[in-house]
């Protein structure tokens, strides 16, 4: 009988941990960790963990794991939890990867970092136990095969790009011979530890279901570059060549394409984030000529840092790698740049430059948006709403009646499409308002708008339902506009303007 399971397995084969721990909204324990799982998911946890192997006859004591939702191998490219997955993995890696402070030796390989997704799946015989020119040695008995020579075990992605078929019995071995495992090494305490120092990393872990910002998918480009360049398979000219896409990836200037400016503009971009460095110009000189001479000709004249001077015994120094200064130099940038970003989202910098005149335009584009459902609408102009109202005391001349009303009308037509069971005044409220008639001067869709201000103090609502960012938009609107409507009823019950005629 096949396998039936709602999860998947992550695991890092060669990272143990002590205790649990949250990366990106991934829950991380020790495969001896097994106490409030359901049976069937501990037995899977008990047969993965049988497989995970260092070399020869050597089992791993402990490896870390993570339950995650089933990830189909057929279509992993399409699960959003797998590049979830993916960039969990990314930092991990990064947090190990990091240059020791005196000699500049990276303190763990990528490879250390590799993460393995297993999905419970039928396995077919021949992908355990291929047969051509091999042997078999030892006794080691398969599950039970079906009909068609099928077997319960697991479909494995081995670091999201190399695929894998196991089963009960079956062993998994590193990429990379004699890749050890680090005595100190502790996942709860490292990772736990720098996320809590460089608490702007959590700005590439974003949940699965969300919509990152641009900066954050940058920074994780260029960081699983760097974790190219700290490949214990890649030499040291496949390194630097790595690592200076991760520069590119992370500065993204579009003056790095001209070839002639490439070094003046890393220096520019780097003193930029950190300062003026003495020496740093030399060096990105050194480590752009050695990029270029690795990617046009195979191999560099010079990989170590050159020391400048003018005596004559000083000159032409040879120091340390230029691959082990950028990587430090690369650390300091990309920590900068995610600070600089942090510090912005605290003062909400991007949403000071956006006028309320803009977000309404905005929220009429999403409610009149057909192609996706009216809850979606409400969904996606939740935050905008937010904002308008948290903007709202902001003087602005640029506000448009007719742009502000037509968005509460559009809202009113997709909150009576929602189906959701509303307070009769409310419902009624929300049909005069989609129906009011259009005039130049908007006072029918004002006066609909403005028996709502009694129901925002009587609705109780969730503020991110349909009916609490309607209720709003509503407040917001109406704080915009009672001054107006008010002063067009005087004039109309006094009869000294014509209803069709525009405020000034």
């Amino acid at each position: 009988m096949p396998q039936v399971s709602k999860h998947s397995f992550a695991v890092f084969p060669f990272l143990k941990t002590t205790d649990r721990i949250q990366i990106g909204g991934v829950s991380f324990r020790s495969t001896d960790d097994v106490s409030d799982l359901d049976p069937a998911n501990a037995e899977h946890v008990r047969t993965i963990a049988k497989m995970l192997f260092l070399q020869d006859e050597l089992r791993i004591r402990s490896a870390s794991y993570a339950l995650v939702p089933f990830v189909d191998m057929d279509y992993p490219h399409q699960n959003p939890h797998l590049e979830q997955l993916r960039r969990v993995r990314a930092v991990v890696a990064y947090c190990y990867s990091q240059p020791m402070p005196i000699h500049g030796d990276i303190f763990l390989a990528s490879e250390q970092a590799s993460l393995v997704v297993f999905s419970p799946t039928l396995v077919s015989t021949y992908l355990v136990r291929p047969e051509h020119h091999t042997e078999l040695v030892g006794v080691h008995d398969l599950p039970e095969a079906d009909q068609f020579g099928r077997m319960n075990g697991y479909a494995g992605y081995y670091d999201f790009k190399h695929p894998f078929w196991v089963v009960k019995g079956s062993r998994l071995y590193p990429t990379i011979p004699q890749i050890g495992l680090n005595i100190s090494q502790n996942l709860a305490a490292d990772v736990g530890q720098y996320l809590s120092r460089w608490s702007h990393f959590n700005a590439i872990l974003w949940p699965a279901d969300s919509r990152p910002p641009e900066l954050s998918i940058r920074v994780l480009t260029a960081i699983e570059w760097f974790n190219r360049s700290a490949s214990d398979s890649a030499s040291e000219e496949v390194a630097i060549v790595s690592l200076a896409i991760a520069f590119e990836s992370l500065l993204a200037d579009r003056e790095f394409e001209k070839k002639d400016r490439v070094t003046e503009r890393l220096v520019d971009s780097i003193s930029l984030l950190l300062g003026r460095v003495s020496r740093l110009d030399t060096w990105a000189q050194q480590f752009y000529k050695a990029r270029s001479e690795i990617v046009h000709h195979g191999r560099a004249q010079a990989l170590r840092f050159t020391i400048p001077g003018s005596p004559k015994q000083t000159a032409g120094l040879s120091h340390r790698p230029l691959l082990t200064y950028g990587r430090f130099v690369f650390r300091a940038c990309a920590a900068t740049l995610l600070v600089g970003a942090e510090l912005a989202r605290e003062v909400d910098m991007e949403e000071m430059l956006v006028t309320n005149q803009e977000r309404y335009q905005e929220v009429c584009r999403i409610f009149v948006d057909t192609a996706i459902s009216e809850r979606e609408r409400f969904s996606r102009a939740a935050d905008i709403v937010f904002r308008l109202d948290r903007f709202s005391f902001i003087p602005e001349a640029g506000l448009d009646l007719s742009t502000m009303t037509g968005a509460m009308r559009a809202a009113a037509k997709a909150l009576l499409g929602c189906g959701d069971r509303l307070d009769p005044a409310l419902k009624q409220c929300a049909e005069t308002l989609q129906s009011a008639e259009r005039s130049a001067d908007h006072y029918e869709e004002l006066d609909a708008l403005a028996v709502l201000p009694d129901k925002l103090a009587t609705t109780a609502a969730d503020p991110a339902s349909p009916i609490g960012v309607f209720l709003r938009l509503a407040h917001v609107t109406w704080m915009y506009t009672f001054g107006r409507y008010y002063s067009l009823k005087g004039k109309k019950e006094s009869g000294s303007v014509a209803s069709s005629e525009r405020p000034s």
